[in-house]
C-alpha cells in the first residue's frame, strides 16, 4: 500500500467541518448533499436549525425543514421534536481542526 499526504489545509466554516465529517461517518446510509448540510445545521444550531437553513437560503420554508428533518429523524439520525431536536447522541464530531485520513482499496473488479 502507498502512503502519501496531501499537502492541503482546508479552510472551512463550521457547517462545512461538520458535513465533511458525517459524509463518512454516515457513509452507509447515502444521504445526499442537502440532508448531510441540514443535518450539520441541525447538530449546529439545534432548535434553531430551521431557522437559520431558512435565513442562509438553503431551503425556503419551514415546511420544506421538517419535512427533511422527519426524515432524518425516521432514519435515527436525529431525535426530539421541535423544541428539542438534536442528532443522535452516538454521532461523534469534533468542532476543532482535524487531520483525517482516508484509505482507498481498490476492488478486483473493475465494474464494482
Amino acid at each position: 500500500m502507498q502512503k502519501f499526504k496531501y499537502p492541503k489545509t482546508l479552510d472551512v466554516n463550521m457547517i462545512e467541518l461538520i458535513t465533511f465529517q458525517l459524509e463518512y461517518i454516515l457513509m452507509d446510509y447515502r444521504l445526499k448533499k442537502t440532508q448531510l448540510k441540514i443535518l450539520a445545521y441541525v447538530y449546529v444550531y439545534g432548535t434553531g436549525a430551521i431557522t437559520e437553513l431558512i435565513k442562509e437560503g438553503l431551503l425556503t420554508n419551514a415546511k420544506t425543514a421538517e419535512n427533511y428533518i422527519s426524515g432524518l429523524r425516521k432514519l435515527g439520525l436525529v431525535h426530539g421534536l421541535r423544541n428539542s431536536t438534536k442528532i443522535h447522541p452516538n454521532i461523534k464530531v469534533f468542532e476543532e481542526d482535524i487531520e483525517f485520513s482516508i484509505k482507498l482499496q481498490l476492488k478486483d473488479n473493475i465494474n464494482d
